[in-house]
């Protein structure tokens, strides 16, 4: 398994745990000197679109640890897009 990193930057998290920004940059050089070219998510968010589903929102990718919850996931020019909910008062 391969896993990447990129530093992380919260501008502003909401008192009840909202939150938006670019999950992913595309062009971006990460520390395995890989980049996410736009196009990346499209499969992936599309399956979900037809589900009517978004991916889990977890911590450090470990289905054992959901954190939160998506409310808007798409691409745009720079990146993937997110916005959504940490769980700050409920248990997951």
């Amino acid at each position: 398994m391969k896993k990447l990193q990129t530093p992380l930057t919260i501008k502003e998290i909401g008192e009840n745990g909202t939150f938006a920004g670019h999950g992913s940059v595309f062009g971006t050089l990460d520390s395995y000197n890989e980049r996410v070219e736009k196009g990346a998510f499209a499969e992936s968010l599309a399956k979900h679109a037809g589900k009517g589903s978004m991916p889990a929102m977890l911590w450090q990718h470990r289905h054992d640890e959901p954190i939160g919850v998506y409310t808007r996931m798409e691409e745009d020019d720079r990146g993937l897009y997110v916005e959504g909910k940490l769980l700050i008062d409920e248990d997951p």
